[in-house]
């Protein structure tokens, strides 16, 4: 076993330049943008806006994919509203459409699209399912970016993280993107928020390089073998508190100006394990269709990790066991649906088994390095490993 290992995922955190070129971000023409504590906080602080315009006597309800992440629980919970629990469709990161509209009642507020390891949600399939109903749509963007209303305003809100492991690495923080024609009542929850001021002082930039360094693979690989530091470990964290946020603008363009330079090696791993498709397993392009219909001529999304759907558990568990022997660290990313995740199945009141699809590909998902630190041989030695199960001798 190899000390050192390649992390799963995070990119470097940028050096903030003064004197930077101002440029307009995307969504600015659709959204205002309000910068917080964490991604976590931006959700539930879209939660709050989608209660307040609902006015409901009763517990709010929102919907959620029983896949994801434990944080879009704590989100909902913090607002005092009932997490909803919908099935995934079939081999797919997106919703069901089908088990949407059997979770709709009268007291839904909101529906979390969640952008999965960078694919985008059906979110024209889901926003017809909720036309009508006065349903906040909310675009958790934390895995993918730029979001994909960006340029359709089709959510209500959007959620974003800069924190370790997303896109846009600023060692924390995320923002929510509120629809203009959603501002103006949200601005008496929103004047409410305590405040802070972010600075990129020498304290930051210690901060910065010590976290930079640790993302080397001697330094990853040594920490990821202390057990109590649980890396990688999948664990329900209620929310405290929300607070606004002051970032430097030059921090923001730094950090959209590195993932956009960002070297991205997808082409190279579809390439390298296209043999994968003649033994069962599935790949990017066949989870984009699942979530919708395209061509295989249609673009992939740019995604945050390399996913692959192998044909069986056994399969999955033995590829992750060798490639992190190898020094690779491939992961099953959040190893079961939410109420399989220890803390979570009271709320629900319901087993994971209740959500086949969910199940299903939390038990198949294997999800490869696909940061800048990545190089043609490890793609070369994951290639060689998968194979080598996949069709033994």
């Amino acid at each position: 076993m190899q000390i050192s290992m390649l992390r799963p995922v995070g990119s470097r955190v940028p050096n903030p330049v003064s004197g930077a070129p101002s440029e307009s971000l995307s969504w600015d023409e659709r959204y205002h943008t309000e910068f917080v504590d964490s991604g976590t906080s931006a959700l539930s602080l879209a939660i709050a806006l989608s209660i307040a315009a609902n006015d409901l006597g009763e517990t709010p309800e929102v919907i959620l994919p029983a896949y994801g992440c434990p944080d879009l629980v704590s989100a909902v919970l913090f607002q005092g509203a009932k997490p909803v629990l919908v099935d995934l469709g079939n081999s797919s990161p997106c919703l069901s459409l089908g088990a949407l509209k059997q979770a709709l009642t009268d007291n839904t507020v909101a529906v979390i699209a969640v952008d999965l390891l960078g694919f985008h949600e059906n979110l024209e399939g889901i926003k017809a399912v909720l036309d009508g109903t006065g349903v906040w749509l909310i675009e958790d963007s934390a895995q993918a970016f730029p979001p994909s209303s960006s340029g359709s305003g089709i959510a209500d809100c959007i959620v974003l993280s800069f924190g370790r492991g997303k896109p846009i690495n600023l060692m924390g923080g995320g923002a929510l993107l509120i629809r203009r024609d959603r501002t103006q009542s949200a601005k008496a929850i929103l004047q409410s928020l305590p405040k802070r001021r972010i600075s990129t002082g020498a304290t930051w930039r210690s901060k910065r390089f010590i976290f930079n360094l640790l993302l080397s693979r001697l330094f990853y690989g040594l920490l990821a073998r202390i057990p109590f530091l649980g890396f990688g470990k999948t664990e329900f964290v209620p929310l405290g508190s929300i607070t606004s946020l002051e970032i430097p603008p030059v921090l923001i363009r730094a950090g959209v100006s590195s993932y956009h330079k960002r070297a991205y090696f997808a082409g190279l791993y579809l390439e390298s394990l296209a043999f994968l498709e003649d033994h069962g397993w599935s790949g990017p392009r066949e989870l984009t269709k699942a979530c919708v219909e395209c061509s295989d001529s249609d673009p992939l999304p740019r995604l945050l990790r390399f996913p692959l759907l192998a044909p069986s558990v056994e399969i999955r568990d033995q590829a992750v066991f060798e490639l992190q022997q190898a020094g690779i660290c491939a992961n099953s990313l959040y190893g079961a649906p939410l109420p399989g995740i220890r803390g979570l199945q009271s709320f629900f009141g319901r087993y994971a088994s209740d959500f086949p699809n969910a199940r299903a590909f939390s038990r198949h998902l294997i999800l490869l390095p696909l940061h800048e630190d990545v190089r043609r041989h490890d793609i070369e030695h994951a290639a060689k490993i998968l194979k080598s199960i996949s069709a033994p001798n």
